[in-house]
């Protein structure tokens, strides 16, 4: 029979908890011991305890006791929280895969639908009026302005800005030297308006030819100058529309960049995970379509330039023929004046001291003549420097056009920073060159010499 001193380690275990139910001061670890598994004691050991004495007289074993029932008690209750936790949510987390499988799955699909079915039927010419924006809508932010390459060109803002400082810095100062020969037009203009009036009281035979062809001239000096002054303008609007598209651009791209930085974790996490989203970054996509937006402003603006430059170069063209019209008549008059002159110095009478009136006469037409040769041929040489100046202007336009409507392929993603730093150096650049063609405008204004010393 087993004596009262030799416990077992599980009747120790049992006194230890009941002890510390019955003495512990404490109603919280009370109803933590409370709430713990004990098994049913058998027989005598029910009455078991132990005083405080004894506790006081092995306090190792007590605390170790303590120590590891406390333990054991909170990794069960943590536990127990984890699997009902789970338990609860897994409906919730089964619905939400689904959710996201479904999502992929069906993203999959329409990219293979309109990769593989939409787009080749779309492409034959009788069924691409019925397909409307439908394949249009996932291509157009894959193609810049060759939609047989489909190739995707990545935001080069470094490229596209250094095109727009030299093209639009060539163009300004085109531009102010186009404001010069503007002037030296509508002087010759006015200096020939002048010359029609002696014309037309002189003694010359064809002086009513000469006259309409110097009216015609002026006409179309007339509106020479204002194709030239709409030139100019057009320039300056150019300038300032591409100035304002790169200032955009750099504010927006900015702003994204800034806003991206200060984004929270969840919002990182749920545009990285949910399939329904782009692949691409907000950034990268805002950078993408503000380079489209500044590349499509580009293109149109250097279209209307080129489409002015026409213009100028028809008036211009026209201005050129009226003063070889004009060339012709005063050739033939001349031939004529000078073989009358010929003719009366050849005669006794003058020989003899006479004929001095006709000779004065003959005199003055030869003058006229004259001058109106030294008028013709210095508006021919404001219209022919014009004329190179403007066809220069719209080569280079027309050649930057197909540039920029032309993609560009770049192999690595330019980092944002590149890209910003480059749009901040091209308004610099490009604001600066604007502000030295205003300048040298103003000098030719301030500096116009009187119509007598030009012409």
């Amino acid at each position: 029979m087993t004596s009262a001193t030799e416990t077992s380690p599980q009747v120790t275990k049992l006194t230890v908890r009941l002890s510390l139910f019955l003495t512990t001061p404490d109603p919280i670890i009370r109803l933590l011991l409370q709430t713990m598994s004990v098994p049913k004691p058998e027989g005598d050991q029910a009455t078991i305890s132990i005083s405080w004495a004894q506790k006081n007289e092995n306090p190792g074993t007590f605390d170790t006791a303590m120590t590891r029932t406390l333990g054991y008690f909170l990794w069960r209750l943590f536990w127990d929280v984890l699997r009902l936790s789970f338990s609860i949510l897994r409906y919730p987390l089964a619905l939400l895969c689904v959710v996201w499988i479904s999502g992929w799955a069906l993203s999959a699909f329409a990219t293979l639908m309109l990769d593989k079915i939409v787009r080749p039927v779309c492409d034959v010419p009788v069924l691409s009026t019925f397909c409307g924006d439908l394949a249009a809508h996932r291509f157009d932010s894959r193609q810049t302005g060759s939609a047989s390459t489909g190739v995707v060109p990545k935001p080069d803002f470094p490229a596209l800005v250094s095109l727009q400082s030299v093209s639009l810095s060539e163009l300004m100062a085109g531009s102010a030297d186009g404001s010069q020969l503007s002037l030296d037009i509508k002087m010759a203009q006015m200096a020939t308006s002048d010359l029609i009036s002696l014309v037309k009281v002189s003694d010359l035979t064809t002086r009513g030819s000469i006259a309409d062809a110097l009216e015609a001239f002026v006409d179309e000096a007339r509106a020479t100058a204002r194709d030239l002054q709409k030139l100019n303008a057009r320039v300056s609007g150019a300038v300032d529309h591409i100035l304002a598209a790169n200032e955009y651009a750099f504010r927006t791209i900015e702003f994204e960049t800034a806003k991206s930085t200060n984004a929270g974790l969840l919002q990182t996490i749920w545009s990285w995970s949910w399939p329904l989203t782009d692949a691409e970054s907000g950034v990268q996509r805002v950078v993408a379509t503000t380079f489209q937006d500044v590349m499509s402003l580009f293109a149109t603006q250097t279209g209307q330039v080129v489409l002015q430059c026409e213009s100028t170069l028809t008036n211009l063209d026209r201005l050129e023929q009226r003063l070889h019209v004009l060339h012709d008549i005063l050739s033939r008059e001349r031939s004529s004046v000078t073989g009358e002159q010929s003719q009366v110095l050849s005669e006794l009478w003058t020989m003899l001291g006479g004929n001095r009136r006709r000779l004065w006469n003959i005199d003055q037409r030869l003058d006229l003549l004259r001058n109106v040769g030294e008028y013709r041929l210095r508006a021919l040489a404001h219209v022919g420097r014009t004329l190179q100046l403007v066809q220069s202007m719209g080569e280079d336009m027309e050649e930057l056009r197909i540039r920029v409507a032309t993609p560009t392929l770049v192999e690595d993603q330019i980092p944002i920073e590149i890209q910003l730093r480059a749009i901040r150096a091209a308004v610099d650049r490009i604001s600066e060159s604007r502000m030295v063609a205003r300048e040298r405008t103003a000098k030719v204004a301030d500096g116009l010499p009187s119509i007598d010393h030009r012409i």
